[in-house]
């Protein structure tokens, strides 16, 4: 399973064609779903090891199997399950990834060149040269610009990345109209993010999701009055026996890519 999660939001579950199913076929549905995924979208379709995972007799299996097919929910191709809007969703992550390692390459060769410039600069009989000898550099995409950043990837554990991720995916449904947030207000949520200690960072995030929360807050306020301060603004309010939990050093901390 190279991605441990999914979209799957409530609305669209309740308003689309699933709810022409019995629940049954929700059932089953929902665990085809999982094993969908599971697999990398690669669900080879076998009626009786299916119908056993879901611990029902293989008439009733095909039965909802047929269901969803003719509200075109699910496919059958080539002796594969189908799902369309997982399919569509395991693409585009496969495409993100890949634009991470070319970020994470053209950052390298970016440094390089400025180095090695820097460097002949000050020689003036080898700068041609050495500029001659240096790649040619490449221009990363623009839409690149408004991808996920990787600076939170190595600056929180793998855990709390993933839950970073799916903070930044229920920001780009509720607030974002469709669009992932830009790099600098990224930057300003991490930083907020980094200012926590790092026992409450998982349990922040973790609240930011259930309550589709716009910014990240200080969850240690835990009075009512002040979360739903922070749900709709997201302004950080800490007294000052709280400052003495927070290091000196994490506003200066600088993050290196």
């Amino acid at each position: 399973m190279k991605f441990p999660y999914f979209k799957n939001y409530v609305k669209d579950w309740l308003s689309g064609s699933i709810q022409n199913c019995d629940l049954t076929t929700k059932a089953i549905f929902n665990e085809l779903m999982n094993l969908y995924w599971q697999q990398d979208c690669d669900l080879k379709y076998d009626p009786e090891v299916l119908a056993n995972r879901c611990k029902i007799d293989a008439k009733t299996f095909e039965n909802s199997i047929k269901l969803l097919k003719t509200f075109q929910i699910l496919f059958v191709k080539f002796g594969k399950i189908k799902i369309k809007f997982l399919e569509t969703q395991f693409n585009e992550k496969l495409e993100k990834q890949k634009i991470y390692a070319q970020n994470g390459q053209l950052g390298g060769v970016a440094k390089g060149l400025a180095n090695a410039t820097l460097k002949y600069s000050k020689e003036p009989s080898k700068k041609s040269h050495a500029l001659h000898a240096l790649p040619e550099p490449v221009l990363i995409k623009k839409e690149t610009c408004k991808e996920k950043s990787l600076i939170a990837e190595k600056s929180l554990t793998p855990e709390l990345f993933q839950e970073w991720l799916r903070w930044l995916d229920v920001w780009e449904y509720q607030h974002g109209n469709g669009k992932p947030m830009n790099m600098i207000v990224q930057e300003r949520q991490l930083e907020k993010l980094l200012r926590l200690p790092e026992s409450i960072r998982a349990e922040a995030l973790k609240l930011a999701i259930d309550s589709q929360w716009k910014n990240i807050c200080d969850i240690r306020e835990s009075s009512p009055l002040s979360r739903q301060q922070g749900e709709k603004n997201g302004n950080i309010r800490i007294n000052p026996k709280q400052l003495e939990a927070i290091p000196s050093d994490a506003g200066n901390r600088k993050i290196e890519i």
